[in-house]
């Protein structure tokens, strides 16, 4: 999927099937099924502009089986850094990649996540997510378009857009990347950034029967943020090592207009990854 979200393990994709492309080229056989284990650097972590980690850097772990008719199985995890860091989530993934047409790829998948506690972050309270998407090329750019819809104790949907290219000077891969994205999601009060109006938890209480009795009911506040969640500017530098392991270094900038979600509207953000990758 290309949400930004999902954007690090694209990235991670792009360049290990870069990588295997070379290593193609010395075997007669064609493979069918790819396994591969990574793991990243996260100058902060975010998604969807929104500051998951509270302003903490992350390490990432992923690990994927993936077949050349489209199957893919994954697990994931997100650990946040220093001293108050956390394991953040991990999750298992089920997806399927239909080649439509040579210039388009259709794709679904089915995440399941398991989180510290439904307080460490806004996608926290949501352990479920579908998520659909499109991928179409335009000469040498691709344009991807993606739905994610999240479904746990309260509801969230994402829809990106992106434009991408790739490069090659000598074996450096250089892929640019622009992306937005727009949210709906209901989200509890007490694990937003900021709020306008609203405290974290109300309540109310009344008098039972002649003054006998008291009842009281506490109702937790919700928000419901909508319209443009994020606009982000990437460049990925990949390059190969042997066989099948690979590197990379992800800048980007990222523009969060949602004061909500995030404590700073404008970042530069960064992360490093390194891959291997086999065939069989």
């Amino acid at each position: 999927m290309r949400s930004l979200r999902r954007l690090p393990a694209m990235m991670l994709g792009i360049f290990a099937a870069l990588s295997g492309a070379a290593a193609q080229e010395t075997e007669e056989e064609n493979t069918s099924w790819s396994l591969s284990a990574g793991a990243r650097y996260l100058s902060r972590y975010t998604a969807y502009g929104a500051d998951l980690g509270s302003g903490q850097a992350a390490l990432g772990y992923q690990l994927g089986l993936d077949h050349a008719g489209g199957l893919s199985v994954g697990a994931g995890a997100i650990q946040t850094l220093g001293s108050d860091g956390i394991l953040q989530h991990w999750s298992v993934d089920l997806g399927y990649t239909w080649q439509a047409l040579d210039w388009l790829a259709l794709s679904a998948e089915y995440s399941h996540y398991e989180y510290a506690n439904d307080s460490a972050n806004v996608l926290a309270p949501l352990t479920n997510s579908i998520s659909i998407g499109l991928d179409t090329e335009l000469g040498s750019w691709g344009l991807g378009l993606s739905y994610d819809a999240y479904l746990g104790t309260n509801t969230a949907s994402y829809i990106s857009a992106d434009l991408s290219s790739a490069f090659v000077v000598g074996d450096l891969i250089i892929v640019p990347l622009a992306q937005a994205t727009f949210m709906s999601q209901t989200i509890e009060d007490r694990l937003l950034k900021s709020i306008s109006g609203k405290g974290s938890s109300g309540g109310s209480k009344g008098s039972g029967g002649g003054g006998s009795g008291t009842t009281t009911s506490i109702t937790t506040l919700t928000s419901t943020i909508t319209g443009l969640s994020s606009v982000s500017a990437h460049v990925v530098l990949a390059h190969p090592i042997v066989g099948g392991l690979s590197v990379s270094f992800h800048p980007y900038f990222l523009y969060s207009p949602k004061s909500e979600l995030s404590t700073s509207n404008s970042q530069f953000l960064w992360s490093a990854s390194v891959r291997y990758s086999m065939d069989f």
